[in-house]
């Protein structure tokens, strides 16, 4: 049980959670309470708006199980520096981060991974699973009701306009922690994913004129959430039929670091392009652009984000929390092959 392993861990604990509006982001936090796990310091990020409030208030009265008050750090997503004071003077040696990415908005999850990456600490990922995401296999069955892709592509406007799907119309999003190394004349080489909702994906397409699209299609692990990796088809239909899309895991970080690594050094394609990643995955599939893009820096991170969240309208309920384990850049470009 990973859960075990750090309650024996010897080192000092910083837990950074983020105030997430779904029912799951609590769940890690409480769970480390369940098996008796002490911190150093818990640090908690809010994005202040009302769907996150009882989130916040929750983690805030867990904290005191954890934490004496003057351990506890709030801080706002867009504005880190109480974190990174807390977080920059921690020593390899004595210090472990653990990081619950759960209720993390996508942005925020960029930085931060950049800043553990950079300060060389190790750290840890929790990541809690949803019961029940958007949208829905009923949704999947009303769309696809009478089994012709084109006509559920022609009901698009399901996924796009209403709040069957979780967001609302997209930005698109860069990185100075992500900038890459854009040579002038180059062509570009961009690695994305198949997203329920189509908007976000297409800020990113008409932001970048790429040479080269690869779209990769995620796959869950979990049989009952199967049906979305066909699912994810119906929105995305002609980039479907007229690209390459590659089948990925959502779960493993490392499936997909080593995916965006053998596409990068293969056929020179590091010295013919310029390459940019857009996560638009699952979670732990951010997490392996993320480091991917830190031992390669060359590579450019860009994404989309929501200008609104419809909280109602992206997952129920929470299952088991996975546990991913020492992480740090000396182990990534260790693993990499850079040694």
């Amino acid at each position: 049980m990973k859960f075990d392993e750090l309650k024996n861990e010897p080192r000092r604990i910083t837990l950074i959670a983020c105030a997430g509006f779904e029912d799951r982001a609590i769940k890690a936090t409480e769970r480390l309470i369940q098996h008796e796990i002490r911190l150093q310091n818990f640090v908690v990020i809010k994005f202040g708006a009302e769907e996150n409030r009882d989130n916040e208030k929750a983690l805030f009265e867990l904290a005191k199980e954890l934490v004496s008050q003057d351990d506890y750090v709030e801080c706002d997503a867009g504005e880190l520096s109480p974190l990174t004071k807390v977080i920059s003077p921690l020593t390899p040696k004595e210090d472990l981060v653990v990081f619950d990415v759960t209720g993390c908005s996508r942005s925020v999850m960029l930085v931060l991974l950049s800043q553990l990456y950079d300060i060389g600490i190790e750290f840890d990922i929790l990541y809690t699973e949803a019961e029940e995401y958007y949208p829905t296999f009923g949704a999947y069955e009303e769309i696809t009701e009478d089994d012709d892709q084109q006509h559920a592509f022609l009901r698009l406007n399901m996924f796009e306009e209403s709040e069957v799907l979780h967001s609302s119309h997209c930005e698109v999003e860069s990185f100075s922690e992500f900038e890459g190394r854009m040579l002038p004349n180059y062509p570009f080489y961009l690695i994305t994913f198949l997203p329920f909702k189509r908007g976000r994906l297409s800020a990113i397409l008409q932001s970048l004129e790429s040479q080269v699209r690869i779209f990769i299609r995620g796959q869950p692990v979990r049989d009952d959430l199967k049906w979305r990796g066909e699912a994810v088809d119906i929105p995305n239909a002609d980039l479907v039929d007229e690209g390459t899309v590659v089948d990925l895991q959502t779960l493993d970080w490392r499936e997909t670091f080593s995916f965006l690594e053998g596409q990068y050094q293969s056929n020179g394609n590091m010295f013919r392009y310029n390459f940019v990643v857009a996560p638009l995955g699952s979670k732990m599939q951010t997490v392996g652009c993320a480091l991917f893009a830190k031992a390669y820096s060359e590579v450019r991170i860009i994404t989309s984000t929501p200008k609104q969240h419809y909280a109602h309208s992206y997952s129920r309920g929470s299952r088991e929390t996975f546990i991913f384990r020492g992480i740090s850049a000396a182990k990534i470009e260790e693993w990499a092959g850079f040694q």
